[in-house]
């Protein structure tokens, strides 16, 4: 497999940086005390030195992400110790921590931005559904082990969280272009600018076509090799996607952030049923549309040095066409936290949730 990849960032006219050298440069640079001071909040809801954090987690920094090529979130999670990362097709992932992997593999609590990336439909996530521009993500937190008792009932196996960058730090204008065998074609487009003082924004724009990955027949015995036959084994993918965020300060002590994203993407598939005849089941193709689009807003207010609330609600529409797993799902999001100190040694979190799904 083969691919080739034109990066183009700029503060206002677009030209060809060495990125990777300014990377590894600033990678270099930093101590191994600066490394183990990475700040990271899955743990405990709250920032804290990636050194104290009382559980089994491994970062994904920006430059480890830009650094190892990957174009999907799940290709990025491959360098992950401790997860199991398997690609069944062209578009269909599946991921686990502490094993017990699967297409429908559950427990595992996905987040982006503080949005669930939750689907009733097995309690898990379609990895196919949930993208951004890679450029974007500030790092990706990973917490191998239970995290239910802060997380909720689905962080029963680990964490996964997802964060993008604030908007100040995406200003200018940013563009990629790439082609290869499998990744036929793709294309990002982002652009941040400042609108006022204190406010900054940006929106993206995304595609891709991808191709279809072959089935080994010699992996398969007989009897599955003869079912197939005349069945299309096409599996390729093509998508289009945009959105954007705005970050606003309020004032010293207030900030507001909005974000959104839309995408339709089209994919073909084969799938098993089963049958009341010899040998019981049947392979079938199914060719159907995604659509998905969600909005999310927190506030956030700091009552002192050592006390402070955030208010996050989202709303999540998700479409899939399927003939067999078909479904749509509406979902509506609350949630309010509070943690203050108390003492020198003392931090105590606590918050309040709701959440409503139309399925």
């Amino acid at each position: 497999m083969f691919k080739v990849t034109l990066l183009l960032s700029t503060l206002f006219s677009f030209n060809i940086a060495s990125s990777a050298e300014v990377i590894n440069e600033e990678a270099f640079d930093l101590s191994l005390q600066e490394l183990l001071d990475v700040e990271v909040t899955s743990v405990s809801k709250q920032r804290q030195p990636l050194s104290n954090s009382p559980a089994a987690i491994y970062v994904l920094t920006n430059e480890e992400l830009i650094r190892s090529g990957a174009t999907s979130i799940p290709q990025a999670l491959r360098d992950v110790p401790g997860l199991h990362v398997v690609q069944i097709d062209s578009q269909k992932w599946a991921i686990s921590s502490r094993g017990f992997n699967g297409r429908f593999n559950n427990k595992l609590l996905v987040m982006m931005d503080g949005r669930t990336l939750y689907s009733p439909e097995f309690s898990g996530v379609y990895w196919e559904f949930q993208d951004t521009l890679m450029t974007d993500i500030e790092r990706i937190e990973i917490i191998r082990g239970p995290s239910a008792a802060i997380w909720g009932a689905n962080a029963v196996n680990g964490v996964i969280n997802i964060i993008t960058k604030h908007s100040a730090d995406t200003l200018g204008g940013y563009a990629e272009l790439g082609a290869g065998d499998y990744e036929q074609g793709f294309a990002g487009f982002r652009y941040g600018g400042q609108l006022a003082d204190g406010v900054t924004a940006r929106a993206y724009a995304k595609g891709f076509d991808r191709d279809s990955l072959k089935y080994n027949s010699q992996d398969m015995d007989s009897n599955l090799n003869m079912l197939m036959m005349g069945v299309e084994t096409t599996n390729d993918w093509h998508q289009l996607q945009a959105g954007g965020r705005v970050d606003m300060n309020l004032d010293s002590t207030a900030a507001l952030t909005i974000s959104a994203d839309i995408f339709d993407s089209n994919m073909q598939q084969i799938y098993q049923v089963p049958t009341l005849t010899v040998p019981y089941r049947e392979f079938r193709n199914d060719s159907f549309d995604n659509r998905s689009w969600n909005v999310v807003a927190k506030y956030t207010k700091a009552l002192s040095a050592g006390s402070e609330y955030s208010f996050q609600t989202y709303y999540d529409s998700v479409h899939r066409g399927e003939d067999l797993f078909g479904f749509t799902t509406d979902t509506v999001d609350f949630e309010f936290q509070h943690q203050f100190t108390a003492g020198q040694s003392h931090n105590f979190v606590w918050g309040l949730g709701y959440r409503h799904i139309k399925d």
